[in-house]
């Protein structure tokens, strides 16, 4: 099978349903859904699946679409239902601090599983990457 072939069989779609953007990617045996929810407080990205070289490139573009209008002060990536991580993962994570960054936003990473922060911990990064356990503990708070 060639190459066009592979990626013509793939499936790929993008639904947009009230602020849910969802991508997904099956070219693989492994997959990887992203979504975006954009609330009043934050956005938030939830990352289902293997985050790896297949499939990193799925939340650079949800990153990137987050941030072309009025940047959030604070996006979240949900880390907590993602699977396997490889450095093309962790470099999808330095993407989205740069263009966050770039964007004046806070960026926040949820739900870590012990091997990312294992990851983190080793390359440096864990020193950059604002974490927290869980999503209750990274939205900003209340005003009022």
């Amino acid at each position: 099978m060639t190459d066009s072939a592979w990626i013509d069989a793939s499936i790929r779609y993008a639904s947009f349903t009230r602020g849910l953007i969802t991508s997904m990617d099956h070219r693989q045996p492994t997959f990887c859904a992203v979504s975006m929810t954009v609330g009043a407080d934050a956005l938030i990205i939830e990352v289902h699946g293997a985050l790896d070289f297949h499939y990193a490139s799925l939340l650079n573009r949800e990153v990137d679409a987050a941030l072309l209008g009025p940047p959030p002060a604070t996006m979240i990536i949900d880390l907590s239902a993602a699977g396997h991580c490889d450095s093309s993962g962790l470099a999808a994570l330095v993407h989205a601090l740069r263009r966050c960054r770039a964007a004046s936003t806070h960026l926040v990473l949820t739900g870590l599983q012990a091997d990312l922060e294992r990851w983190l911990a080793i390359t440096g990064l864990a020193r950059v990457f604002d974490r927290r356990p869980h999503m209750a503990d990274a939205l900003p708070p209340q005003a009022g």
